[in-house]
């Protein structure tokens, strides 16, 4: 069996997710790539559309797959933060083509794969990849503009070092304004005492 690219599911979830936010067409083909060939499930076979596909047609289906994907993965950080006692549940994603869950056993261990056509391939791969991981790894950049998910690694707050610049740039500028406010209230105080 081929070593697989990345080392660590983390790893994979966190090349998924960049690719899926980006803008470029061959990054969402990347990514839904990588869910195939290095994916939690074995894909023993992604089952062809009923017509053949111009190229055109296969770019559009790659982006329309990629946007339900990154839909996908937006829906389940935000209900993240949701109250243990009152579950709340999404949107969600349709699964309506036929597919088949194999197990195959080698050893003591059991390898679960998955027969069907591409989309629901990927979105299986994903959910399954999203769930090893653990969903409360999934996070919303920390800077309140920026709104890019990243898989949460250590301590790691913000998407992306210039994200995290940002942040201390801005608290730094606050800090130095609060400053400034209160030496300005001192003076006037000052001079109010000795008039």
């Amino acid at each position: 069996m081929p070593r697989k690219r990345h080392s660590t599911d983390e790893a994979l979830l966190q090349v998924i997710v960049e690719d899926l936010q980006s803008e470029s067409p061959h990054r969402y083909g990347a990514a839904i790539g990588a869910l195939m060939s290095e994916g939690p499930l074995r894909c023993v076979a992604v089952l062809p559309t009923e017509r053949p596909l111009e190229r055109d047609d296969y770019a559009g289906s790659v982006a329309l797959l990629a946007a339900e994907l990154w839909a996908f993965v937006r829906e389940m950080v935000r209900l993240r933060g949701a109250p243990e006692d009152r579950p709340v549940f999404g949107h969600g994603i349709w699964l309506m083509e036929s597919m088949r869950l194999l197990g195959n056993s080698a050893g003591p261990h059991v390898t679960l794969g998955v027969e069907g056509t591409r989309r629901s391939v990927a979105i299986l791969q994903l959910a399954f990849l999203v769930e090893r991981v653990g969903l409360g790894n999934l996070r919303l950049c920390g800077v309140w503009d920026c709104q890019h998910v990243f898989v949460k690694t250590y301590r790691r707050e913000f998407c992306s070092v210039q994200c995290q610049k940002r942040h201390y740039m801005r608290r730094l500028r606050a800090n130095a304004r609060r400053q400034q406010e209160q030496r300005r209230r001192r003076r006037q105080r000052v001079k109010g005492a000795s008039a």
